[in-house]
């Protein structure tokens, strides 16, 4: 019985990691992705590479959910596809925001 229980608690953590690390906004795979994007090229573009490789894994997943009809979970990722394209359109006033954070950091 404990053996069973200690599998499942393994098998959903692991299966969460993992979940966590697909490079889609409010998950950690984001960061990571947008921290690695930005090692290479200018912060402001990284910003806008980001949000367009979510925008496609978000839209992957939702027809990938229209097969097999599950339209709360469409509604749900509906919102997911909404932040990537408001990071884009407030792409200066984010890139401020990480100048301002930069420059304040610099100081102390």
């Amino acid at each position: 019985m404990l053996y069973m229980f200690l599998i499942y608690s393994f098998s959903l953590n692991f299966g969460l990691a993992i979940f966590n690390l697909l490079p889609i906004y409010p998950f950690d795979g984001y960061n990571i992705l947008e921290s690695i994007v930005s090692y290479f090229i200018p912060y402001k573009y990284s910003i806008i590479i980001c949000s367009i490789i979510n925008i496609i894994i978000v839209l992957m997943v939702i027809v990938m959910l229209f097969i097999h009809l599950d339209l709360l979970m469409i509604i749900n990722l509906g919102y997911l596809l909404y932040l990537p394209i408001y990071k884009i359109i407030n792409i200066d006033k984010l890139y401020n925001a990480f100048i301002l954070n930069k420059v304040i950091n610099k100081k102390n």
